[in-house]
This record gives C-alpha cells, structure tokens and sequence, in this order.
C-alpha cells in the first residue's frame, strides 16, 4: 500500500497501464459486442466504471474544498443507479465513452497532485472511510472495483469469444 503521494501517485499510474493495456486487449472493434454481462457490452461497463470513478474523483474535489466528503449511496439503491446510467448510456457513441473514461483517469491524477500529502493519509479524518486514509481509498483502490468485480467477468467473455472464433 503507498504511503507517500509520489508511491499513491506511481500506483495510479500502473492502474492505469493495466487499464490501457485491458482496453488494447478488448480492442474497440469487441466493445459493442455483448455479453460482458448478461445485459451489458464492454462499452456498458466502460461507462458504469466511468460513473462510479467521477464520484471518486468528486470526493477529492470536495475535500480539496474543505468539505467533507459526500457518503457512498447505500448498498440497496447502487442497483438502481446501475440501471439509471446503463439506460442514458447505452446508445452514446462508443469514442465519447472512451473519452470519457480517459478524461477521469486524468482527473483523478490531478486530483491525487493536487491535494497535500498529510490530507491524502490522515487515516483518522475522515469516517466515511472507517479509519482509512482518503488517498489509499480513493486512489489507491480506484480500478479495485474493476478488478474484483468485473475483469473475471471480461476475461471469461473474452475467452468465449476467442473460443467462437476457433483456429
């Protein structure tokens, strides 16, 4: 786990890599294809991604303000804004959702530069993040979701349609 910005800074930068590089290997020609998900394509779970990481990169904003942070939405209504950003995404052209998601992971690195260390790692200011440090949280595990939750998803799709298309 870092424990300096430069380290968080350097974590968020190999998340990153792991993305461009899960992006490459997906290629844009498959984003639109379905079944990532039962319901969704890999441009769906660009933009749920996208969604969740702008509200990460929305609580340093707000700390950067002197606000405290906004609480997470509770577990029972996620599912619901799931859906919501799933049916206003859906048909938005496949390049602005790429943009999109680039644009984020910029802005989270700034973000993460931006703000002083001592507010990225005091574990005890914050208690939406239950002892935790704000930047470990926030940037540390910014493409943790992704990794836990959706890129076994990805990796098997990927797998069923390398297999469709046989030697």
């Amino acid at each position: 786990m870092a424990d300096t910005k430069a380290a968080l800074l350097d974590d968020l930068r190999r998340q990153r890599a792991a993305w461009d590089a899960l992006l490459a290997e997906v290629g844009e020609a498959r984003m639109e294809r379905p079944g990532v998900t039962p319901d969704w394509t890999f441009k769906d779970l660009i933009v749920h991604l996208t969604t969740w990481w702008r509200r990460r990169v929305a609580v340093l904003a707000e700390v950067a303000r002197g606000a405290e942070p906004t609480p997470h939405p509770r577990q029972d209504v996620v599912p619901i804004i799931n859906d919501w950003v799933y049916y206003v995404n859906r048909d938005r052209p496949l390049a602005d959702v790429l943009r999109d998601a680039q644009s984020v992971w910029d802005a989270m690195e700034a973000a993460v530069a931006a703000l002083p260390e001592e507010t990225l790692f005091a574990a005890w200011r914050y208690p939406e993040f239950a002892g935790q440090a704000l930047g470990p949280v926030m940037a540390g595990g910014f493409s943790h979701h992704l990794r836990e939750e959706h890129e076994p998803e990805v990796r098997a799709w990927l797998a069923r349609l390398d297999g469709a298309a046989g030697p």
